[in-house]
């Protein structure tokens, strides 16, 4: 869903089918992604662009340049690129993204220590992402 005040806001499939994360929050982030990213430092000099405020009145050609490149290079390369420019993103992961993540941490629960009240944390995953959890005896645990 497109942010009512800032653009490039959202998420921007890649050429892997990989979902990045995006949140442009100012004019030196800007000029990075495109220089870096997008690969065309001339952007921010388009009326169209020059400005946050343009930017989103000019949103859906915007867009297209974003999705132009983005669909077209990986995933991994997007990360490098952005992580060279200082870009603030984050990979959108789906269960075995989120499951192969290095810091997810893993806890093995007994059967006996299922029974305890879950903490606050696991209750908060539990009731955002109910199929991620079965429930036992009313404490819901990540499978």
């Amino acid at each position: 869903a497109a942010h009512p005040t800032i653009h490039p806001y959202g998420v921007f499939d890649t050429a892997d089918g990989a979902p990045i994360l995006i949140s442009i929050q100012n004019e030196r982030e800007f000029a990075q992604l495109c220089k870096i990213v997008l690969l065309d430092e001339t952007i921010p000099e388009d009326p169209r662009f020059c400005s946050n405020v343009e930017r989103v009145k000019h949103e859906p050609e915007f867009e297209d340049v974003m999705k132009a490149v983005f669909g077209s290079t990986p995933r991994a390369e997007l990360c490098a690129r952005l992580d060279e420019a200082k870009v603030a993103y984050g990979s959108v992961n789906d269960c075995g993204g989120l499951s192969d993540h290095p810091a997810l941490r893993r806890v093995t629960v007994s059967p006996s220590q299922a029974a305890r009240r879950p903490s606050s944390c696991s209750a908060l995953l539990c009731s955002l992402f109910p199929s991620y959890c079965m429930c036992l005896h009313d404490v819901c645990v990540p499978h």
